[in-house]
Protein backbone atom coordinates (compact mmCIF):
# COMPACT_ATOMS: atom_id res chain seq x y z
CA UNK A 1 0.00 0.00 0.00
CA UNK A 2 1.32 3.28 -0.96
CA UNK A 3 1.73 5.89 2.33
CA UNK A 4 2.63 8.88 1.04
CA UNK A 5 5.53 11.05 3.48
CA UNK A 6 5.87 14.63 3.92
CA UNK A 7 8.47 16.55 1.68
CA UNK A 8 7.67 18.04 -1.67
CA UNK A 9 8.27 15.90 -4.85
CA UNK A 10 11.23 15.77 -7.02
CA UNK A 11 11.47 17.27 -10.63
CA UNK A 12 13.81 16.65 -13.20
CA UNK A 13 12.30 18.45 -16.25
CA UNK A 14 13.92 19.51 -19.50
CA UNK A 15 17.47 17.94 -18.70
CA UNK A 16 20.08 17.10 -21.11
CA UNK A 17 22.70 14.66 -19.98
CA UNK A 18 25.63 13.34 -21.89
CA UNK A 19 27.60 9.96 -21.48
CA UNK A 20 27.01 9.85 -17.35
CA UNK A 21 29.16 7.73 -15.96
CA UNK A 22 26.69 5.40 -14.28
CA UNK A 23 22.59 6.10 -14.62
CA UNK A 24 21.22 9.27 -16.48
CA UNK A 25 19.44 10.28 -13.16
CA UNK A 26 19.14 8.40 -9.60
CA UNK A 27 15.55 8.48 -7.55
CA UNK A 28 16.40 7.10 -4.27
CA UNK A 29 13.99 9.61 -2.73
CA UNK A 30 11.13 7.63 -0.65
CA UNK A 31 7.48 8.85 -1.53
CA UNK A 32 6.80 12.16 -0.82
CA UNK A 33 3.15 14.02 -0.27
CA UNK A 34 2.70 14.09 -4.41
CA UNK A 35 4.57 11.73 -7.20
CA UNK A 36 7.79 12.39 -8.53
CA UNK A 37 8.01 14.03 -12.06
CA UNK A 38 10.42 12.59 -14.48
CA UNK A 39 9.67 14.70 -17.64
CA UNK A 40 11.22 16.04 -21.42
CA UNK A 41 14.48 14.69 -20.83
CA UNK A 42 17.12 13.45 -22.81
CA UNK A 43 20.20 11.14 -21.97
CA UNK A 44 22.82 10.48 -24.30
CA UNK A 45 24.85 7.23 -23.34
CA UNK A 46 27.18 4.57 -25.13
CA UNK A 47 24.04 1.88 -24.29
CA UNK A 48 25.47 0.25 -21.21
CA UNK A 49 22.82 -1.68 -19.48
CA UNK A 50 22.71 -2.70 -15.74
CA UNK A 51 22.53 -6.10 -14.24
CA UNK A 52 18.83 -6.80 -14.77
CA UNK A 53 19.52 -5.82 -18.40
CA UNK A 54 17.76 -2.56 -18.54
CA UNK A 55 19.49 0.82 -20.31
CA UNK A 56 20.81 2.96 -17.87
CA UNK A 57 18.76 5.90 -17.92
CA UNK A 58 16.76 5.95 -14.78
CA UNK A 59 17.46 4.73 -11.28
CA UNK A 60 14.78 4.18 -8.63
CA UNK A 61 15.31 3.15 -5.01
CA UNK A 62 12.61 0.10 -5.93
CA UNK A 63 9.36 -0.01 -7.46
CA UNK A 64 7.31 1.51 -4.75
CA UNK A 65 8.39 4.92 -5.25
CA UNK A 66 5.56 7.14 -6.89
CA UNK A 67 6.39 8.65 -10.27
CA UNK A 68 5.41 9.81 -12.98
CA UNK A 69 7.51 9.58 -16.47
CA UNK A 70 6.73 11.13 -19.77
CA UNK A 71 8.11 12.12 -22.99
CA UNK A 72 11.92 11.28 -22.12
CA UNK A 73 14.23 10.38 -24.92
CA UNK A 74 17.01 8.13 -24.66
CA UNK A 75 20.06 8.11 -27.31
CA UNK A 76 22.96 6.01 -27.87
CA UNK A 77 26.19 7.18 -29.33
CA UNK A 78 28.84 4.80 -29.87
CA UNK A 79 32.28 6.05 -30.13
CA UNK A 80 34.91 4.67 -33.30
CA UNK A 81 37.93 4.31 -31.11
Amino acid sequence: MFRPQNGASHTYKDSLIIQPKTYGLKLYATNTASAHLISDNTIENDGSLDAANRPMTFSFLNDQVERQVFNNKHYIVTSDK
